[in-house]
This record gives structure tokens, C-alpha cells and sequence, in this order.
């Protein structure tokens, strides 16, 4: 039975980081990245990243404690932005100012939360 929920879980893993990999666009300039309700722009110049601006839909139901994390997949970014309670209807936004040179094939991702449930991972490759 160990072995089976062993195999399962790196079966779904490995499931999770090609999708991961499948989902990720190509960046070398500007742009915003949504998937589901949590989206994502930032100001890039070459593999510079300059800022990073996080929108999560809050969707119909009030009171929601909204966050995203914020990495890369070289392990340069690994932020939080703060815990907000937003109202249905609303975006939660923020941002993180990263100032950073990243080398190609970098994947940075945010994924928004609601009440600890994610509800989105659009990701970005920083390409030359």
C-alpha cells in the first residue's frame, strides 16, 4: 500500500511540473499572464525584471483573505504579497519590485490564493 501511494504521489508530481512547463509563455519584453482568476504583468527590459503587478478575482462571495506567492523556478524570487479581505466583485492587487537580471529558461509563476485554496498559476519563461 506504501508503495502504491508512493508511485501515486510522484506520478502526480511529475503530472503537476509538466503542466507547469506546458502552461509557461516565452518572455523578453513586457506583457500580463492570466490563468483562472489570478493574473500577473510585469516590466521586463531584456532578462531585467524590474516590478511585478498581481491581480486575483475575488469572484461572488464576500470576505475572502486573498494572497499570491510569487517565485521563480531558479529559486531568485520566492515572495508573498500580504493577506488581503476583499469583497465579492473586487481584485485584489499588489505588487513586489524584484530589480533583478534572471537567465534564460527562468520561469517566474504567481499563483493566487482565496482562504488557502489556489485559484490560478499563470507562469512566464524569460527567453534573451
Amino acid at each position: 500500500m506504501r508503495f502504491r501511494n508512493t508511485v501515486a504521489a510522484l506520478g502526480t508530481a511529475a503530472a503537476m511540473t509538466g503542466l507547469l512547463f506546458a502552461t509557461s509563455t516565452p518572455a523578453s519584453a513586457s506583457g500580463e499572464w492570466c490563468n483562472n482568476q489570478t493574473c500577473f504583468s510585469i516590466n521586463t527590459n531584456g532578462r531585467y525584471v524590474g516590478k511585478i503587478d498581481v491581480n486575483v478575482w475575488s469572484s461572488n462571495i464576500s470576505n475572502r483573505d486573498i494572497k499570491t506567492h510569487i517565485w521563480s523556478t531558479n529559486g531568485q524570487i520566492n515572495l508573498w504579497t500580504k493577506v488581503e479581505n476583499v469583497p465579492a466583485w473586487t481584485r485584489y492587487r499588489d505588487y513586489k519590485n524584484i530589480n533583478q537580471n534572471f537567465p534564460p529558461g527562468t520561469r517566474i509563476c504567481v499563483e493566487g490564493w482565496h482562504d488557502g485554496r489556489s485559484v490560478g498559476l499563470p507562469c512566464v519563461t524569460i527567453t534573451d
